[in-house]
């Protein structure tokens, strides 16, 4: 053993404060490699009073008189019922766990708020639109990003419903779920008509199958 030892000695056992504190030279430095440069790539600065005021929101949120205001205040626009939060149809809600309902009942919480930030956004877009000469460029541009970033978190926030609550409904009608177009309610209108044609062509689909004829057995 200790001639297998001599022969294949162990890398010495190197302490953590060692590690953390010993200064390498340039050239050991060179023979690890060169060092990965993190860099974080940040926006130009705001009005300084912006920032306290919206730290202070992401830490500790608004308050409940707060956030009934600003929902009462940001309505959606009678042009625009495509924003609505859809509705969960009643024969699915049926057919769900008190605990999922709850689950579900957060995440529309949350398409509200996403819903009453976009209102804002799109009156603030259409106040400048209506000055003339068209408004600030620049300024509708931001608006315009902002708004079209949060309609693509709204529609994710409705398929990621649609995703949760599926996969705790009947599993030979995943597909038909998914597939269903959202409208006012989160499975669309027609669900029930579309269930029964995906049973239907189910049921259609066996009968057609082929059936293999019986072998004869040998004497």
């Amino acid at each position: 053993d200790s001639e297998q030892q001599e022969n294949n000695p162990q890398p010495p056992i190197v302490q953590s404060e060692e590690a953390k504190g010993k200064s390498l030279s340039s050239e050991v430095l060179q023979i690890l490699g060169d060092e990965p440069i993190i860099k974080t790539v940040l926006g130009p600065p705001i009005y300084e009073a912006v920032v306290p005021r919206w730290s202070n929101i992401l830490q500790n949120g608004l308050s409940e008189e707060n956030i009934q205001v600003l929902l009462q205040k940001h309505i959606i626009p009678e042009n625009f019922k495509s924003l609505e939060v859809p509705q969960l149809n009643p024969e699915v809600k049926a057919a769900l766990t008190a605990q999922i309902l709850r689950r579900d009942e957060r995440l529309v919480r949350k398409q509200q708020f996403v819903t009453a930030s976009i209102s804002a956004i799109s009156q603030a877009l259409t106040l400048m639109l209506a000055e003339e000469g068209g408004g600030n460029n620049v300024y509708m541009q931001y608006l315009s990003n902002a708004g079209r970033l949060l309609c693509h978190l709204h529609r994710l926030d409705t398929m990621t419903r649609k995703d949760l609550i599926s996969i705790n409904l009947n599993k030979d009608l995943k597909d038909t779920l998914s597939a269903a177009p959202t409208d006012n309610f989160l499975f669309g209108q027609a669900l029930e008509e579309r269930v029964k044609a995906a049973k239907n062509l189910e049921k259609s689909s066996e009968e057609l199958k082929q059936v293999k004829p019986e072998t004869a057995k040998k004497p």
